[in-house]
């Protein structure tokens, strides 16, 4: 007797396929090759067993990698004024967080600095200079490290100028840009509205080069605007620009795969993380189990009927912001992707 894998045709098949657990075992052949009886690999199944038992950290591995948390909020006019009540409530929702990119600072620009403080003595911090009356900032903290100082795009012009640094954790190196697009733009502004400022960002990524392939893009893009009596998703039509940008790119946004809106107060998802999550690019990322949309507004629900009425929003909106804050994970154990890609 010998054994042999199971053959198309042979017994145990139906239409020439195995079936069942037949993949996977193998079959003794009787003296007269007329019958054949799957028997299991004993041998290789109590070596498996014994494996796991005696390494318990090799399933564990898989099931719990080390990661980090990406967080992205437009907290608006952060900074303007003196308020550190509002300061310690951003710091209760963001904290945690191992990078954090925001919009929206005011022009004094002493709000990101006052709130990384307050979410941990170990948090870092960078503040843009000032872009449309308004700055960017980025928090972070261990083991996220700065690897290039954090700077505006000096080959993207838009109406905000995009703010971003070059980052490491673990295994994962990955570039920052940080974007707030205006939204229709003012006689100010021309011709900088969405469609002109996503076209150039779309131009923009066509023509990059950097060796730096883990490219995330994060802040408040303005788009898809889903009005009031809208569905997800919304209109192709009305987004052509935006989708796109992400089709083209091979870009996804946690934001809309998790369906949430990143408003407080109607269904717009104007908050997006960014990436193509491809091999050579950012595999890293963990899937919608590491995505979240925090709806820290629901403290505010005074009605508990899930939705803001106005005077609500307007707390909401002066004691926090009007945008959630929206995360997503990446591990960083992987191999590092970026030195010989092909």
């Amino acid at each position: 007797m010998h054994s042999r894998k199971l053959r198309p045709g042979d017994p145990g098949r139906q239409g020439g396929a195995v079936t069942g657990l037949h993949d996977t075992v193998y079959f003794r052949k009787t003296a007269d090759e007329t019958e054949a009886r799957p028997i299991m690999n004993h041998r290789l199944a109590a070596g498996l067993i014994l494996m796991l038992c005696l390494n318990p950290y090799v399933g564990a591995q898989q099931q719990n990698p080390p990661t980090i948390t990406l967080g992205t909020f437009n907290i608006q006019e952060l900074g303007k004024t003196v308020d550190p009540a509002r300061i310690t409530r951003l710091a209760d929702i963001c904290r945690g967080i191992d990078l954090l990119a925001v919009q929206e600072v005011a022009e004094n620009g002493t709000g990101v600095p006052d709130l990384a403080a307050v979410m941990g003595s170990e948090y870092l911090h960078a503040v843009s200079e000032i872009t449309t009356h308004e700055r960017l900032g980025l928090i972070w903290k261990p083991p996220v490290t700065l690897l290039q100082p954090c700077e505006f795009l000096p080959d993207l012009v838009l109406g905000r100028k995009p703010f971003t640094g070059v980052f490491r954790a673990g295994n994962f190196d990955f570039r920052v840009v940080v974007v707030h697009l205006f939204w229709e733009g003012s006689k100010k502004t021309y011709p900088h509205t969405r469609g002109v400022e996503l076209t150039l960002l779309d131009d923009w990524l066509c023509r990059r080069v950097d060796p730096e392939l883990d490219l995330i893009l994060m802040g408040d893009f303005n788009e898809p605007n889903m009005f009031y009596n809208m569905t997800f998703p919304p209109s192709y039509g009305f987004h052509d620009l935006f989708y796109r940008l992400l089709t083209r790119h091979n870009l996804i946004s946690v934001s809309m795969e998790k369906r949430i809106p990143t408003s407080i107060v109607n269904q717009n998802i104007y908050d997006h993380i960014l990436f193509n999550p491809s091999h050579w690019f950012c595999e890293e990322y963990m899937g919608l189990e590491g995505v979240e949309i925090v709806r820290w507004e629901r403290a505010f629900d005074l009605n508990q009927n899930d939705t803001l009425e106005w005077p609500e929003y307007e707390i909401a909106k002066t004691m926090v912001s009007d945008h959630r804050l929206v995360k997503a994970a990446f591990r960083i154990d992987l191999e590092d992707d970026d030195e010989n890609p092909q």
